[in-house]
């Protein structure tokens, strides 16, 4: 969903929160796939972004995903690492290169995974993915 009210960089932020129908504790994050196709083979990729907890969040815990799918090699993780949610913006950064021949997409998720109430939600700004030297 889509806010105006809160964000770090221009003029809107993403908020995400449990589905309202979930059975709790239900898992939930944001995906974003495909965000890359065909990438080469050790190709070093950055993924970078702004994440804040609401009040009801602050302490819980997100993992940030950027991870490769297709070919002959079952999908992988290129990159991951898990945030602690403090109260204000984080600014989360990692990367990693292309462990398999023949990928056909880079994908990229942030879930939170464990300890999550119905008013939980994070908010997230300036997602940024970059080929790197």
């Amino acid at each position: 969903m889509r806010t105006l009210a809160l964000h770090r960089l221009g003029r809107a932020a993403a908020r995400v929160g449990p589905p309202k129908t979930a059975p709790y504790p239900a898992p939930y994050g944001a995906y974003a796939p495909n965000v890359v196709a065909n990438p080469s083979y050790r190709a070093k990729y950055r993924l970078s972004l702004w994440i804040r907890p609401n009040v009801q969040a602050e302490g819980a815990t997100v993992t940030v995903y950027l991870s490769e799918v297709g070919g002959k090699a079952p999908g992988a993780n290129t990159a991951e690492r898990t945030v602690t949610l403090r109260r204000g913006w984080q600014f989360v950064a990692l990367a990693g290169r292309v462990r398999a021949r023949k990928r056909a997409f880079l994908s990229i998720s942030i879930r939170q995974m464990a300890n999550i109430f119905p008013s939980d939600a994070f908010y997230i700004d300036g997602v940024k993915l970059q080929l790197a030297g």
